[in-house]
Order: structure tokens, then C-alpha cells, then sequence
């Protein structure tokens, strides 16, 4: 009897240590005020099994109570002790089974009950992790699936604007295109009749007062006369070119300021 009493005692000395447990402190008792037990929602419950004085000490390292003992040091370990008993190569099988079960009860606890575990691999690490997945009502499952509905909706109309904003940039870019040809166009001709008007005005000065210093009055008069109508020609083009610009204007601004607006939908 002693003996069995002794290996019995090895054994639960042996599961407390794997869980970073007291074996004194984890035989039997109340869990503390502290902050991992009122987390746990635990402060002054029962763990452990106190020893009955009539009872003959060869029955006390049964297999239930063993394993109720293991069970106590797993929820009195903490939840570090508890990840290492799991990854310790050393520790038995029903070390790691009730550490586990404990982890699986405070994560359960943490999310709330009712779910599942759901398994995914890490891409950094390659390990299999498991989450927690709680249990959704059909209430929520609706609105859910009405928010990815609506999500979706909104994306469809996105891509519409995108592609309709393509389009009609395209379009006015095109239209935009001619009347800047034909803006550009009017500047250019108009400089150019401005730079024909100068050198008429040059022209006129040298050959019309060379006359007038050969005494050529009445010559010099009459190129004067169609010098004259040269100017009256090339002022009209010009006022002409001067009014069309400006008819130009609002047209390249209104281009420009559509082009704005298409991506500031």
C-alpha cells in the first residue's frame, strides 16, 4: 500500500511540475483573488480534492482521481505553464490532452460559448493555427450576408463610374483635342497677320517718304492710298481672328473643366 500511495504521490508531484504547479498549493483548495482567476471567473471555487482522514492510503491514487488531480493542475496552471506543457517533447500524452482541454476552456470562455475552431495556415510561419469561431444566429447570418450584398453593390458601382469616366474622358479628350487645334490655330494666324501689319507699316514709311524726298508728291500719295487699303485688308483679318479666339475661350474652358469632373465623381 505504501508503495502504491508512493508512486501515486510521484505521479502527481510529476503532473504539477509539468504544469508549473505546487504541489502542495495545487492538491487541494480555493483559487485566489487574482487577476488571472477573476478573469477566468474562478475566485473562491473549489479546485483539487482534500484527502479523507478514514480512507486507507492505497485507494488515494486511483485512476479517477488521478486524473481529476491532473485536471486540477491544468486549470490552476497558467496559461504560459499551459503552452509549455503542451510543446514540452517530455510531457506525457494525458499532460498534454488535459492542457489543451484547459486552453480550449479559456479561450471558450474569452470568446463566449458556442462556436468552433476553425483551422488555417500561417504564410509567415507555415504552422497550422486554430481560432475560435463563434456561433452566429440566423439574425446575424442575414445581416451579414445584406452588408457583403450591399458591399457589393457599392463595388459594382464604383467600377461603373470608373469605366463610364474611361469613356468619356476618352471622348471629350478627342473633343477636346479639335477645338485646341483650332484655338492654337487662330493664335498662330493671328500673330502672324500682327507681324504683316508691322512690316507693311516699315514698308510703307521707307517707300512712301523716299518719294516724297525725290519730290514724287503725287506718287508718293498714291502708293500712300494703297498702302492704305493693305491696312483697312489685313485689320479686318485681324479683328476677324481676334473675335473667333474669343469665341474659342469659353469652349477650352468648358473642355478643361469637364475633364476635371469626370474623376472628381
Amino acid at each position: 500500500m505504501a508503495e502504491d500511495f508512493n508512486i501515486g504521490r510521484m505521479k502527481a508531484e510529476a503532473m504539477a511540475k509539468a504544469f508549473g504547479v505546487d504541489i502542495e498549493k495545487g492538491r487541494a483548495g480555493v483559487y485566489e483573488d487574482n487577476a488571472e482567476n477573476r478573469r477566468l471567473n474562478r475566485v473562491g471555487q473549489s479546485y483539487g480534492s482534500k484527502k479523507k482522514e478514514d480512507e486507507p492510503k492505497g485507494k488515494q491514487s486511483s485512476g479517477k482521481q488521478e486524473q481529476g488531480g491532473l485536471e486540477g493542475h491544468a486549470q490552476n496552471a497558467s496559461d504560459e505553464a499551459l503552452r509549455r506543457a503542451v510543446k514540452d517533447p517530455k510531457a506525457s500524452p494525458e499532460v498534454k490532452a488535459a492542457a489543451q482541454v484547459e486552453i480550449r476552456n479559456r479561450n471558450q470562455s474569452k470568446l463566449g460559448k458556442g462556436g468552433r475552431y476553425k483551422e488555417f495556415v500561417d504564410g509567415d510561419t507555415g504552422e497550422v493555427v486554430k481560432i475560435w469561431v463563434p456561433n452566429r444566429t440566423k439574425e446575424e447570418i442575414a445581416a451579414e450576408k445584406e452588408k457583403f450584398r450591399k458591399q457589393q453593390e457599392e463595388n459594382e458601382a464604383e467600377a461603373k463610374k470608373y469605366d463610364d469616366a474611361v469613356k468619356n474622358e476618352s471622348k471629350l479628350d478627342k473633343e477636346y483635342g479639335h477645338v485646341m487645334d483650332e484655338y492654337n490655330g487662330c493664335l498662330s494666324e493671328l500673330k502672324d497677320r500682327i507681324r504683316e501689319r508691322k512690316q507693311l507699316e516699315i514698308d510703307q514709311d521707307e517707300e512712301v517718304g523716299a518719294l516724297y524726298v525725290d519730290g514724287k508728291d503725287k506718287e508718293a500719295e498714291k502708293l500712300a492710298q494703297e498702302y492704305g487699303e493693305k491696312f483697312n485688308k489685313i485689320d479686318e483679318e485681324i479683328e476677324s481672328l481676334k473675335k473667333h479666339r474669343e469665341e474659342l475661350k469659353p469652349k477650352v474652358e468648358e473642355y478643361r473643366k469637364k475633364l476635371d469632373e469626370i474623376w472628381n465623381y
